[in-house]
């Protein structure tokens, strides 16, 4: 999540480039294209695409159930509360990849509304991995 927005136009503190760097990253997102669009594919329902998101800098795919959602409870910094509404307004299952964190990043996945005892639900370690 971005602490500080700093519009692009604006932004001289972020000027360097490591083409290495960058060639490494485009990789890393093709690979996490590769994976969530295996996701998209196995749902018969309305799907997103994969799509990058600038504000977290993440690419993720969402699956919609066309059921209607309890409204959001708004509150994400540098994001105005009527997009949440309007992104939340019916029920939906997420997954995704955020190049942040330690190592090579993480993948993610979230529901909302969370559905009753998803916080409760073991996640088994043992059987996460990758294959970059």
């Amino acid at each position: 999540m971005l602490e500080r927005a700093i519009p692009f136009g604006e932004d001289y503190e972020h000027a360097s480039y490591d083409p290495d760097a960058a060639h490494r990253f485009w990789r890393l997102l093709l690979q996490a294209q590769r994976v969530l669009g295996d996701f998209r594919v196995r749902f018969v329902g309305k799907a997103s695409p994969v799509n990058f998101f600038l504000g977290d800098f993440d690419l993720a795919v969402t699956r919609f159930s066309g059921r209607p959602a309890a409204r959001h409870p708004d509150g994400v910094p540098n994001c105005p509360d009527w997009v949440q509404e309007e992104a939340y307004s019916h029920e939906v299952s997420s997954a995704g990849y955020w190049p942040g964190g330690d190592g090579e990043g993480i993948f993610y996945a979230y529901a909302y509304p969370e559905p009753d005892g998803f916080a409760r639900f073991p996640v088994r370690l043992s059987a996460a991995g990758h294959n970059c």
